[in-house]
């Protein structure tokens, strides 16, 4: 399942992005340490359909690719998108190992995708670096 590049796996989820939420933390520079305080934080970047109409959303750290998307950890199951702009959480340690192949998604509880009226909007940030603890943290040098 970790075997894809990080390259192909952002290629694959960019086309699932339908809303104006543009993810601002994590990248692919700015991680997650398991077990740390973290912010995810975004922005409207003013393309259309407006963040106003994205609702209240659900946000988790998946791995996967445009097809087999697996959730690791649910962050938030009812966030308003449009006030504030982040949420802070602690990743789960347990969630996987060190890697780049781990991504935040956005998933509207009420705004549907426009090119599929059965599914949810969502919003698919490309992938982060995720590292399980902080000791794993101190042994690498960079990311």
């Amino acid at each position: 399942m970790f075997s894809l590049s990080s390259a192909t796996i952002a290629f694959a989820l960019a086309s699932s992005a339908h809303a104006a939420l543009f993810v601002t933390s994590p990248t692919q520079t700015i991680g997650f340490t398991g077990g740390q305080p973290a912010n995810i934080t975004w922005m409207d970047d003013s393309n259309s359909p407006p963040l106003s109409s994205f609702g209240q959303a659900k946000i988790s750290i998946y791995t996967g690719n445009s097809i087999d998307q697996t959730e690791l950890q649910s962050i938030s199951n009812g966030t308003d998108v449009t006030n504030p702009l982040f949420i802070t959480f602690t990743p789960d340690p347990s969630i996987g190992p060190d890697g780049t192949e781990y991504f935040i998604r956005f998933e509207s509880l009420t705004a549907k995708d426009p090119t599929d009226a059965i599914n949810s909007t969502a919003v698919i940030q490309p992938c982060f670096h995720y590292v399980w603890d902080d000791r794993s943290f101190r042994r690498r040098s960079s990311f």
